[in-house]
């Protein structure tokens, strides 16, 4: 078997699609358990009525070997139910996303510090599909702002400085809605360099890692446990940065000591140059206010499109990092049936939560990691893998693709794809 429809056949499926004008959007490796928690949760009207209060459902997506489509229709339609709503609102709205997105964070580090090996399998199903819930609701928040507000509000800020006869608009633009908040790629950059400047500090670790090649450094740096133990918690704090769209390792000790080495004698002036950054791109924003004479609604505006731009990392951040910190659960769920994490997100959600009563075949499992199609249309969602992929790619391909380069795409391998 290579597909799941939630159409009653592939031809009705088809039909539907074929209505909808697909846009190319980009090309995103995310996992099918990703997917399938991201686009269920997006696609389901009561969390659009329960958090915002309009009467809204995103309808299409497209993840075809990771390159993603979507219909216009959807923005615009999204567009049009928050035209009524306004910034007060929108400040409330932003401020539920961050209490959401904060609440799934400490559910998933409450989960990594379970002894998840004591607890039966129905409990370990019962943590997940609490998971699940959480992040199912947080996922209108991929919609909002980004395709109900962001553009409007760019378009806003720049005719407004069109009408001041400035040049260089979308620097400009780029300037007034650089964000006040730092994400945690920033903060893990300022731990890096303070934990390289420490060891600079220090005459005889200097002279080891100097002197040294990492496997040298590893045997020398156990006779100071201190630094040891810093450079550990910098991977337990930040090691899920590695890891996104559930694939991928955090650091090694090795990776670790090697990226204190490359930065070891320009840690100082790199840490200088990233707060200089800081404080030259908040003066550039008061300079711009002052000299347009920026205030009241637009003002408004322009301290929302911060928040907005802010708001694109941390809303992969909450995805990225709870899911990193879920992998011992579904390492275990995994382990009870003789499964991998690495077999685990190329699951559905719902399969995982049914695998006592359904298996996922092996073969299958190996076809989907060599390529899949999830494709949800009027809501309904779709999945494809191994021969019935390859059946339906002159139809989606050319769907998606066009006709040419469905012909070619027809004859590539996933990794050439890939590549």
């Amino acid at each position: 078997m290579g597909k799941i429809l939630e159409y009653k056949n592939y031809n009705q499926f088809l039909k539907e699609a074929k209505k909808i004008s697909w846009k190319y959007l980009i090309f995103r490796n995310q996992s099918i358990l990703l997917n399938s928690l991201m686009l269920r949760g997006y696609s389901t009207k009561k969390y659009y009525k329960e958090i915002f209060d309009i009467d809204y459902a995103w309808k299409n997506i497209v993840f075809i070997n990771h390159n993603v489509f979507f219909d216009t229709s959807d923005q615009k339609e999204i567009q049009d139910k928050f035209k009524k709503i306004n910034s007060d609102q929108i400040t409330g709205f932003i401020k539920d996303c961050y209490k959401r997105g904060d609440k799934i964070i400490k559910y998933s580090e409450r989960i990594r510090k379970i002894n998840l090996s004591k607890i039966s399998t129905a409990n370990l199903f019962e943590l997940l599909e609490n998971f699940k819930k959480e992040l199912m609701v947080f996922s209108v928040y991929i919609i909002f702002p980004l395709y109900s507000h962001e553009k409007l509000f760019e378009e806003k800020i720049k005719s407004f400085i069109k009408k001041n006869d400035i040049k260089n608009i979308e620097n400009i633009v780029s300037d007034l809605t650089y964000p006040k908040k730092k994400n945690f790629n920033y903060y893990e950059q300022i731990d890096l360099f303070n934990l390289a400047i420490k060891i600079n500090n220090s005459r005889k670790l200097k002279i080891i890692f100097i002197n040294n090649n990492t496997k040298k450094i590893l045997k020398e740096i156990k006779d100071y446990p201190n630094i040891l133990k810093a450079i550990k918690n910098h991977i337990k704090k930040y090691g899920w940065i590695q890891c996104r769209n559930y694939y991928g390792k955090e650091w090694s000790l090795v990776e670790m000591l090697d990226r204190i080495k490359i930065i070891l004698r320009k840690a100082e002036k790199k840490k200088k140059d990233y707060l200089e950054f800081e404080t030259s791109m908040r003066k550039k924003y008061k300079v711009i206010i002052e000299k347009l004479k920026i205030k009241n609604e637009m003002l408004k505006v322009i301290e929302l499109s911060k928040e907005f731009t802010y708001l694109r990392t941390y809303r992969s951040d909450v995805f990225h990092m709870s899911g990193f910190n879920i992998r011992n659960l579904l390492t275990e769920i995994g382990k009870r049936f003789e499964y991998n994490l690495y077999d685990m997100i190329h699951m559905d959600i719902d399969e995982i939560l049914n695998l006592s009563s359904k298996n996922i075949k092996r073969k299958d499992l190996e076809e989907r990691k060599r390529g899949f199609a999830e494709i949800m249309v009027n809501t309904k969602m779709n999945l494809f893998w191994g021969k019935d992929l390859k059946m339906s790619n002159p139809d989606l391909t050319e769907l998606f693709f066009g006709k040419l380069f469905g012909k070619i795409f027809n004859k590539m391998s996933n990794p050439d794809l890939t590549e």
